[in-house]
């Protein structure tokens, strides 16, 4: 059995260590370009970032891509007869630029949109919790089940998580603050303004919703595919 040579034995090394080194890289720089940036900069987190995130993210697959061609090519071993058999994938560099960009554009509009979803979702339910422990908290019947200042301190979290992902969408804190003020304003007095007879079933309903976002208990998400 003839083994390889120390030039060969080099060559499967270094596209090893290119590769192993490849894969750390597409886990570590391509999470941060996907996931990171947005959050970091979310103002920014517009076109020009996108294109970084995309070459960032391409650049990596194409290193791999070409570690694990180089590695496809010695993987059949070596014969007796001396035969170095090629497995080549027959794929020519510009292919594999193209392939690589084409998963790395896919990946971060996933990303993207994934974000832009789970901002946009979790926006809408603190919203909407905010606006219900406020108006809890301003019905004594209802304020009375709690113990006191509990639903005061559980609207200011919804408050700080609406700020937070809206951020992420693009608002304004004053914009975010005046929208939440507006929607727990209109919750109240829609309540406030029905007569005794039927505020009392209604009243009973919001104490169910209530309890739902003190507890934070609500849908599923922030999966992979479900955000």
């Amino acid at each position: 059995m003839n083994w390889p040579t120390a030039e060969e034995s080099g060559t499967i090394l270094a596209a090893w260590v290119s590769a192993v080194a490849g894969l750390f890289a597409v886990a570590f720089i391509g999470t941060f370009a996907i996931l990171a940036l947005p959050m970091l900069l979310p103002p920014l987190a517009t076109v020009r970032v996108a294109m970084l995130e995309i070459g960032t993210l391409a650049i990596c697959v194409y290193l791999v891509a070409n570690a694990l061609k180089l590695l496809s090519k010695r993987r059949g071993g070596y014969h007796e007869d001396g035969a170095n058999p090629v497995y080549g994938t027959g794929i020519g560099q510009p292919a594999l630029l193209g392939i690589s960009l084409a998963v790395a554009v896919i990946a971060v509009g996933y990303a993207g949109w994934w974000n832009h979803r789970l901002s946009s979702r979790e926006y809408t339910h603190s919203k909407l919790c905010y606006a219900q422990l406020e108006s809890a908290d301003r019905m004594p019947r209802l304020n009375s089940d709690f113990v006191a200042g509990y639903l005061g301190d559980r609207a200011a979290s919804y408050l700080s998580m609406a700020e937070e992902h809206g951020a992420r969408l693009g608002m304004a804190t004053k914009a975010i603050d005046r929208d939440l003020a507006r929607s727990a304003a209109a919750y109240y007095d829609s309540y406030s303004a029905l007569p005794g007879a039927t505020a009392e079933p209604r009243q009973r309903a919001l104490l169910n919703d209530v309890e739902r976002c003190a507890n934070d208990e609500w849908a599923a998400h922030g999966e992979v595919l479900n955000p």
